[in-house]
């Protein structure tokens, strides 16, 4: 069977047309497919907050390289049921379920910044003649790194948010973005954004003044982040 017939074809880049996974332990897992609907499949991971829209940076890529790109949602994201005390280590064996669901024998995985612990994880737990090639873009680096360069309030969410109880983390992202992205309006949603928008590096606006899109793409991944 190909691919084209099990993955979701690409129709346009909003949340209503996700696919969805049922895992062997009944959580669901959301993912959506771009680039070549029948060519070699890499599964990707997005960043921390994002969704698997994320994956229509890789669109074009995709197309060209004759590359299928499938984005899935991390548990608790966009379509993907929440997992109380998930670990990296449980995430391989989701993407390799849903690698059986599509009649995948071999795929390669990639993730960018948050995605690329997840990415490294599947490198070490899967088989190696099914995971063919792990790729990680600017990935979240161990803790014990340090923080050198990152925005105090990143800082401080990396040193405090793995001692805090999950209630409490609930709370603080729902009065954060979450509330907001599940009951505000298109346009209120972009002008919250803006203010997140404005919280970036004088880097990540000029990439964001050069590509209207993508900018457009993030105020979509992060409310679909939220959406739960």
């Amino acid at each position: 069977m190909s691919l084209t017939s099990k993955v979701v074809q690409r129709i346009s880049s909003t949340a209503t047309t996700a696919e969805t996974f049922r895992l062997p332990d009944d959580r669901l897992l959301g993912y959506k497919s771009y680039g070549s609907p029948s060519g070699r499949p890499a599964f990707h991971f997005h960043g921390s907050p994002s969704c698997r829209l994320e994956a229509e940076d890789w669109d074009r890529v995709g197309r060209k390289l004759n590359v299928t790109v499938i984005g899935i949602d991390r548990p608790g994201m966009g379509q993907s049921t929440f997992k109380r005390d998930a670990t990296l280590l449980d995430w391989p064996s989701d993407v390799h379920n849903l690698a059986k669901h599509l009649q995948l024998k071999t795929f390669h995985v990639f993730g960018g910044s948050g995605g690329g612990p997840f990415a490294l994880a599947c490198a070490y737990s899967l088989p190696k003649d099914v995971l063919l090639g792990t790729g990680v873009i600017s990935g979240v680096a161990p803790p014990e790194t340090g923080y050198e360069g990152a925005a105090w309030n990143r800082k401080l969410a990396f040193k405090v948010n793995a001692h805090l109880p999950w209630s409490f983390l609930r709370w603080l992202l729902d009065i954060g973005l979450g509330n907001s992205a599940q009951t505000q309006t298109p346009e209120h949603w972009k002008s919250t954004m803006e203010k997140v928008f404005a919280t970036f590096s004088k880097e990540d606006h000029a990439l964001l003044d050069q590509f209207p899109d993508q900018k457009e793409r993030q105020i979509e991944c992060y409310r679909e982040a939220f959406s739960q």
